[in-house]
């Protein structure tokens, strides 16, 4: 058992250097350029500033195929539940009326 239990605790270590070292690797990527239209020349690939990626890539922000979402506040929707608990009150109230 204990055996087992330090082979999961290595796995897990392993694991998590790879994505740290991963990480580490891309960091790169997220850092903005003074210019939009700035270019990288990187382990002999051409990286261009993506705006709607928000990230150096190899495609061109016109050529991005990424949609950019709008900021819009979300409609309230009634739901069946709301509906439903406020026939709930409705008819309490209703009977506590003719109770009186």
């Amino acid at each position: 058992m204990a055996l087992t239990a330090k082979l999961e605790t290595i796995t897990l270590r392993k694991t998590n250097e790879k994505k740290v070292k991963h990480k580490e690797k891309f960091e790169w990527k997220k850092v903005a350029p003074k210019t939009a239209t700035d270019t990288k020349d990187r382990n002999r690939k051409m990286y261009n500033w993506c705006t709607k990626h928000k990230m150096w890539t190899l495609h061109k922000s016109s050529e991005s195929k990424l949609e950019v979402q709008k900021k819009t506040t979300p409609k309230r929707k009634k739901t069946t539940k709301g509906l439903q608990l406020k026939q709930a009150l409705s008819a309490i109230e209703e009977d506590e009326d003719s109770v009186k």
